[in-house]
């Protein structure tokens, strides 16, 4: 007669897991990238970070994982609009709804213009300045490539002047102050939201200092009376028209600059 038998046996708890993963989908750490509202920008290149959550897990409660908690992807060096779709599903094959996120791909750069502020003359061959122009510097992105609208917007404005510590401007415009007399080089660019930088230019000036500028001397020929400090003369289509001449001394600069009822000329 055989003894009772009674086969060893294993217990575990069975858990059931209905809830798919979570998906998200975002600039990796190292991507440069700038949300500009409707429009999510990127630079050409960027990586980007899909990661799959489980619910259950994030809750303190045992669930099944996702199969892929994440994974980096990296965006196509072509400017304009990119649709990026994640899917995933958990270990026990529950699938999550599809994430799709646009990206508008930006690699143009910012152009910058240079406007000098006060008094100024570019000759062609020599920009001259005084010692009271400021110029004044101003960003523009451009659309990227088939990109909607404008682009990611410029983010800062550098320049630096005659070589020395780059100065830059958060936003879209900078001032350079006004230099001393002599010659100096500005050099300037600008970096838009998602760290695109155009190449550097420069501008060359000479600062014409006090002790130089000219003295410009104004000339009454024909009718003139002068009344309490004011010069009365005879109008353009008198019989005998007064003639107002502005002049330097001899070897000065070479153009004069004038407002008639506050309008420049030159």
């Amino acid at each position: 007669e055989l003894p009772d038998y009674a086969p060893p046996f294993t217990a575990g708890a069975v858990r059931s897991d209905l809830m798919p993963p979570v998906l998200n989908l975002t600039p990796a750490v190292t991507a440069k990238s700038h949300d500009g509202g409707s429009v999510t920008y990127a630079a050409p290149g960027a990586p980007l970070l899909g990661t799959a959550e489980d619910p259950e897990i994030a809750a303190g409660v045992p669930g099944s994982e996702a199969e892929l908690p994440s994974r980096t992807l990296v965006l196509p060096d072509i400017e304009g609009v990119h649709a990026v779709t994640l899917t995933g599903r958990d270990r026990v094959g529950n699938a999550a709804a599809a994430l799709t996120r646009t990206y508008t791909v930006d690699g143009t750069a910012p152009v910058t213009t240079l406007t000098p502020v006060g008094p100024f003359r570019d000759t062609g061959a020599v920009a001259y300045a005084t010692p009271v122009t400021s110029f004044a510097l101003a960003a523009a992105d451009p659309s990227p490539g088939s990109g909607p609208g404008p682009g990611s917007g410029a983010a800062e404005v550098v320049y630096a002047v005659d070589g020395l510590a780059p100065v830059a401007t958060a936003g879209g415009v900078a001032t350079v102050p006004a230099l001393a007399g002599g010659e100096h080089v500005i050099a300037y660019f600008a970096r838009d939201q998602v760290g695109t930088a155009a190449p550097e230019r420069s501008f060359r000036v000479t600062v014409v200092p006090p002790e130089d500028l000219p003295s410009v001397v104004l000339t009454v020929t024909g009718p003139r009376a002068d009344v309490g400090g004011t010069v009365f003369v005879q109008a353009a289509d008198a019989p005998t028209p007064s003639i107002l001449s502005l002049g330097t001394a001899p070897g000065a600069t070479p153009w004069i600059g004038y407002a008639l009822d506050g309008v420049a000329e030159t």
